[in-house]
């Protein structure tokens, strides 16, 4: 379990940056996946605390007035109903029992199933069960915050776009800021005037913010950006693109506002859109609902009928009617939710016309590339195929027609050829690189550390093409950057660390700590700027966050060396067992683990914290795999060098 959640940390970290920067490789429900992945095996999981930045290089920053948190999500019926129940919602309590007694009932244990992940036409049923042994369930019971309101929920569609907050002075429109890491984002007002719905000037002298969702219409997507896998991506682009060029394709539709000089500005959330309609604002839809079932169904309904739309949306975004200043201030407010859309089952056949290498550090992975197929919220034109073991598997080849596969709106894949295949000789063989094209060592193929298990389906990796030159530029560039990437070093972007590495200024993690701003400065200045006597503020910031982060845990210091799949969350079941300096991780050997059951290791042998030779914790079950323990204790041997040259400078 620890190898899955430490690979499905890696996935959403990657998702999440390249969801920000405007270049998302899979889409919302896609990652929404790995997401409830990562809450089942780990709740307290620290990813799922944070909000994910769409802060980039080339634009000033600035702080938002409204706090731009991410939502709860929910995806089936009893996901919805425990988020009620949370909010005191006596009706959706009744079911939760009802469940509990369901449960028992089956003889099923706690451990194997979970209220949220319950069937949905099992819940319909204990519905029907609780409605049945009583008369009359009252308005009291049904409501979900315990308000006198004439309705319990408000709804609306949930926006597939990107954020944004317009922030006003007196009226007039100050900035537009990006949704960054919740707290900061980038400043694009120049291009932000340029989309339709902005406003320069309000209706009246009122001083606050207004967010909003950018969105790019399906019909301009479709004509001018299906280059783009879906709209969402191509938004993104835009926004962050030189000049404003193109966002006057995109539209704003607004849905929230906060009035600094008067917080209770707004009587509820009603109150709110009535205002921005005023001010002449493209305002979300919205509705009002009056009990849990009715929200079901009507997520059901919008999402029949959301093709005809002219914009994206991919669910409802359900919340409460009274406004809740302090409820707004939480990285993920509590009084509401995203009830998303029903993930679909599908399959299309195209044909493979290429196959590409992506090349991630050290390893090379081939990446299909076929004819486009339409899935409901994308276009997709190419899926990774893992590793060559598989391509061998599927008997694939240039030309063939394959089936592409997006079951349960998971990651693309392509499952396997149609019954249907051209004849041998219009077909051409998978050719797989041998040799490294940065340092021409001959590639290896190796076993992963893990096997990759989304809900249920068994997407194998257990081979990996990767160069093993522990020297090769490609690999130490790469733990650069994950490197700053783990200790959240801000302004020291990767466009600037493939400079420096180029420059050879920095070749290893420890050169970090020995630039000054003089060596920095090159890289903000021009040469008439140095000349002229200028100071490159840019330089000074990058080597003050560089010594800002010097304070960090043992696992983060660990995972920050680009050990292969061994991220923070592993190295921290080290760390609890006893393994809890990097002097004892450093010297950690094989044999100081116990005996294995069930392919993990359930017993340490710690002779360094008893007196007894040989003592042993026994029945600690650390969740950590034969593969996972070497590969940790091979990467740290490899890296220890270098790790004593960066704590020589005071890490």
């Amino acid at each position: 379990m620890a190898d899955r959640i430490t690979e499905l940390e890696t996935l959403i970290k990657r998702y999440q940056d390249s969801y920000y920067k405007g270049s998302a490789e899979i889409t919302d429900t896609e990652f929404d996946a790995l997401w409830d992945e990562l809450k089942r095996l780990d709740p307290g999981n620290a990813i799922l605390q944070k909000v994910g930045s769409d802060l980039s290089d080339g634009f000033p920053k600035a702080r938002h007035i409204m706090p731009m948190g991410s939502q709860q999500k929910a995806a089936n019926y009893s996901e919805l109903l425990f988020w009620a129940e949370k909010n005191g919602n006596k009706f959706a309590e009744k079911v939760h029992q009802e469940w509990v007694n369901w449960r028992d009932a089956k003889k099923i244990p706690p451990s194997k199933l979970k209220y949220e992940d319950t069937n949905d036409d099992v819940i319909k049923e204990l519905i029907t069960l609780v409605h049945s042994t009583e008369d009359v369930v009252s308005q009291d019971n049904m409501s979900l915050f315990g308000s006198n309101n004439n309705y319990t929920y408000l709804i609306q569609y949930k926006l597939d776009g990107t954020s944004l907050e317009l922030q006003y002075k007196d009226g007039l429109l100050e900035k537009a800021i990006t949704r960054g890491n919740g707290v900061i984002g980038d400043d694009i007002t120049n291009n932000a005037k340029k989309i339709k719905g902005v406003l320069y000037k309000l209706q009246e002298k009122w001083t606050g913010a207004v967010r909003g969702e950018i969105l790019m219409l399906l019909d301009v997507w479709r004509n001018k950006y299906s280059n783009m896998s879906n709209w969402r991506n191509s938004a993104n682009g835009i926004v962050k693109g030189k000049n404003g060029e193109g966002c006057d394709d995109l539209n704003i539709i607004v849905y929230d506002a906060l009035c600094l000089n008067e917080p209770a500005f707004f009587k509820n959330e009603t109150d709110k859109i009535t205002w921005l309609k005023k001010q002449n604002f493209d305002v979300v839809f919205m509705t009002s609902l009056n009990n849990i079932e009715d929200v079901y169904n009507y997520r059901n309904k919008i999402e029949a009928k959301r093709s005809g739309l002219p914009f994206g949306i991919d669910g409802l975004v359900i919340k409460s009617p009274d406004v809740d200043i302090k409820d707004m201030q939480r990285v993920r407010p509590d009084k509401q939710i995203a009830f998303k859309f029903k993930a679909n089952d599908d399959i299309k056949e195209t044909v493979l016309r290429e196959v590409i290498w992506s090349e991630n550090g050290t390893t090379y992975t081939p990446v299909g590339v076929f004819d486009a197929v339409e899935f409901p919220d994308a276009i997709v034109k190419q899926a990774s195929l893992n590793n060559p073991e598989q391509i061998k598997k599927l008997g694939l080849r240039i030309g063939s027609r394959v089936r592409v596969v997006k079951r349960g709106d998971i990651i693309p894949k392509i499952e396997g050829l149609t019954d249907t295949q051209p004849p041998l000789n219009e077909t051409q063989p998978i050719i797989i690189p041998e040799y490294c094209n940065v340092c021409g060592s001959k590639l290896e193929i190796r076993q992963s550390v893990y096997k990759t298990l989304m809900r249920g389906i068994e997407n194998i990796s257990d081979t990996l093409l990767y160069c093993p030159n522990p020297n090769c530029p490609k690999r130490l560039e790469h733990r650069l950057k994950t490197w700053v990437r783990v200790l959240k070093i801000r302004e020291l972007g990767e466009k600037l660390i493939e400079a420096l590495f180029k420059s050879g200024l920095v070749k290893h993690i420890s050169d970090f700590y020995c630039l000054t701003e003089k060596d920095l400065t090159p890289f903000f200045l021009t040469k008439e700027s140095i000349q002229k006597g200028e100071v490159s503020k840019g330089a000074a910031k990058v080597i003050r966050n560089l010594l800002q982060r010097r304070d960090i845990s043992l696992a983060t210091f660990v995972a920050g060396f680009d050990i292969d799949n061994i991220g923070e969350q592993v190295v921290q079941f080290f760390i609890d067992a006893g393994f809890d300096t990097i002097e004892k991780l450093q010297d950690v050997k094989i044999e100081d683990f116990g005996e294995y059951k069930n392919g993990y290791h359930w017993e340490i042998i710690d002779k360094r914290k008893t007196k007894v030779n040989d003592a042993k914790f026994i029945g600690k079950h650390l969740n950590i795999s034969e593969k996972t323990a070497k590969a940790l204790i091979s990467g740290i041997s490899e890296v220890k060098d270098e790790m004593d040259a960066v704590l020589n400078k005071g890490i």
